[in-house]
Protein backbone atom coordinates (compact mmCIF):
# COMPACT_ATOMS: atom_id res chain seq x y z
CA UNK A 1 0.00 0.00 0.00
CA UNK A 2 1.39 3.38 -0.97
CA UNK A 3 1.96 6.23 1.48
CA UNK A 4 -0.82 8.48 0.03
CA UNK A 5 -3.38 5.65 0.38
CA UNK A 6 -2.34 4.96 3.96
CA UNK A 7 -2.54 8.65 4.80
CA UNK A 8 -6.00 8.90 3.23
CA UNK A 9 -7.16 5.81 5.15
CA UNK A 10 -5.93 7.18 8.46
CA UNK A 11 -7.52 10.58 7.75
CA UNK A 12 -10.87 8.96 6.94
CA UNK A 13 -10.71 6.82 10.09
CA UNK A 14 -10.03 9.89 12.26
CA UNK A 15 -12.86 11.85 10.59
CA UNK A 16 -15.39 9.04 11.12
CA UNK A 17 -14.29 8.65 14.73
CA UNK A 18 -14.70 12.38 15.37
CA UNK A 19 -18.23 12.32 13.93
CA UNK A 20 -19.24 9.39 16.13
CA UNK A 21 -17.99 11.08 19.33
CA UNK A 22 -19.97 14.30 18.81
CA UNK A 23 -23.29 12.80 17.77
CA UNK A 24 -26.01 13.37 20.42
CA UNK A 25 -27.46 10.17 21.82
CA UNK A 26 -30.86 11.57 22.79
CA UNK A 27 -32.75 14.68 23.72
CA UNK A 28 -30.64 17.38 25.33
CA UNK A 29 -33.56 18.86 27.29
CA UNK A 30 -36.73 17.72 29.02
CA UNK A 31 -40.02 19.39 29.90
CA UNK A 32 -41.10 19.88 33.51
CA UNK A 33 -44.84 20.35 33.92
CA UNK A 34 -46.08 23.25 36.05
CA UNK A 35 -49.39 22.30 37.66
CA UNK A 36 -51.86 24.54 39.48
CA UNK A 37 -54.39 23.61 42.15
CA UNK A 38 -57.33 25.41 43.79
CA UNK A 39 -57.94 27.90 40.97
CA UNK A 40 -61.23 29.77 40.82
CA UNK A 41 -63.87 28.66 38.36
CA UNK A 42 -63.88 32.07 36.67
CA UNK A 43 -60.10 32.65 36.49
CA UNK A 44 -58.99 33.63 32.98
CA UNK A 45 -55.34 34.69 33.41
CA UNK A 46 -52.38 34.06 35.69
CA UNK A 47 -48.94 35.63 35.96
CA UNK A 48 -46.33 33.06 36.98
CA UNK A 49 -42.82 33.47 38.37
CA UNK A 50 -40.62 30.51 37.34
CA UNK A 51 -37.09 30.25 38.74
CA UNK A 52 -34.19 27.90 39.29
CA UNK A 53 -32.94 27.83 42.89
CA UNK A 54 -29.27 28.17 41.91
CA UNK A 55 -27.17 29.18 38.90
CA UNK A 56 -26.99 25.60 37.56
CA UNK A 57 -30.81 25.35 37.34
CA UNK A 58 -31.16 27.04 33.97
CA UNK A 59 -34.44 27.33 32.07
CA UNK A 60 -34.25 27.28 28.27
CA UNK A 61 -37.89 28.18 27.69
CA UNK A 62 -41.50 28.17 28.83
CA UNK A 63 -44.11 26.60 26.55
CA UNK A 64 -47.80 25.74 26.58
CA UNK A 65 -48.60 22.07 27.18
CA UNK A 66 -49.46 20.07 24.06
CA UNK A 67 -53.16 20.10 23.21
CA UNK A 68 -53.89 22.75 25.82
CA UNK A 69 -56.35 25.59 25.62
CA UNK A 70 -53.90 28.15 27.01
CA UNK A 71 -51.98 30.99 25.41
CA UNK A 72 -48.59 31.51 27.02
CA UNK A 73 -46.61 34.74 26.84
CA UNK A 74 -43.16 34.21 28.37
CA UNK A 75 -40.41 36.69 29.22
CA UNK A 76 -36.80 35.74 29.93
CA UNK A 77 -35.54 37.59 33.04
CA UNK A 78 -32.21 35.72 33.40
CA UNK A 79 -30.86 32.26 32.57
CA UNK A 80 -32.63 30.91 35.67
CA UNK A 81 -35.72 33.13 35.86
CA UNK A 82 -38.78 33.55 33.62
CA UNK A 83 -42.16 35.21 33.91
CA UNK A 84 -45.15 33.87 32.04
CA UNK A 85 -48.68 35.09 31.51
CA UNK A 86 -51.13 32.26 30.90
CA UNK A 87 -54.53 33.14 29.46
CA UNK A 88 -57.57 30.99 28.87
CA UNK A 89 -60.03 29.18 31.10
CA UNK A 90 -57.54 28.35 33.90
CA UNK A 91 -58.29 24.99 35.52
CA UNK A 92 -56.48 22.64 37.91
CA UNK A 93 -53.70 20.73 36.15
CA UNK A 94 -50.74 21.49 33.88
CA UNK A 95 -50.73 25.06 32.55
CA UNK A 96 -47.14 25.47 31.26
CA UNK A 97 -44.00 23.42 30.79
CA UNK A 98 -40.42 24.46 31.54
CA UNK A 99 -37.76 23.42 29.03
CA UNK A 100 -34.72 22.48 31.16
CA UNK A 101 -31.45 20.53 30.70
CA UNK A 102 -31.84 16.76 30.53
CA UNK A 103 -30.14 16.12 33.89
CA UNK A 104 -32.30 18.64 35.79
CA UNK A 105 -34.54 17.60 38.68
CA UNK A 106 -37.88 19.21 39.47
CA UNK A 107 -36.63 20.03 42.98
CA UNK A 108 -34.24 22.62 41.46
CA UNK A 109 -37.12 24.86 40.33
CA UNK A 110 -39.64 27.10 42.06
CA UNK A 111 -42.91 27.94 40.38
CA UNK A 112 -45.48 30.26 41.83
CA UNK A 113 -48.33 32.55 40.92
CA UNK A 114 -47.38 36.20 40.97
CA UNK A 115 -50.82 37.60 40.17
CA UNK A 116 -54.23 36.35 39.22
CA UNK A 117 -56.91 38.23 37.27
CA UNK A 118 -60.60 37.42 37.54
CA UNK A 119 -63.79 39.08 36.28
CA UNK A 120 -64.10 40.94 39.60
CA UNK A 121 -60.62 42.43 39.25
CA UNK A 122 -60.46 43.33 35.57
CA UNK A 123 -58.87 46.72 36.07
CA UNK A 124 -56.44 45.80 38.84
CA UNK A 125 -54.82 42.40 39.18
CA UNK A 126 -54.37 41.62 42.85
CA UNK A 127 -51.27 40.17 44.45
CA UNK A 128 -51.73 36.64 45.82
CA UNK A 129 -50.38 36.25 49.34
CA UNK A 130 -51.17 32.50 49.35
CA UNK A 131 -54.03 32.51 51.90
CA UNK A 132 -56.10 29.36 52.41
CA UNK A 133 -57.72 28.41 49.13
CA UNK A 134 -55.25 30.42 47.01
CA UNK A 135 -53.86 28.72 43.92
CA UNK A 136 -50.82 26.55 44.49
CA UNK A 137 -48.27 25.41 41.91
CA UNK A 138 -45.84 22.52 41.61
CA UNK A 139 -43.12 21.57 39.12
CA UNK A 140 -43.12 17.91 38.13
CA UNK A 141 -41.16 15.92 35.56
CA UNK A 142 -42.90 14.79 32.41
Amino acid sequence: MSLPRRTLGVALLIAVGACLDTAPTGPMSIHLAVQVQNVGSDDRAMLLELAGIDSSATIAGVVAPPGGAYHVFAQLRSSTKWRAIVTGPIADGVIVELVVPKAAAASLYECGPARRASPTSRRHARRDAAPDGAPGTACTGS
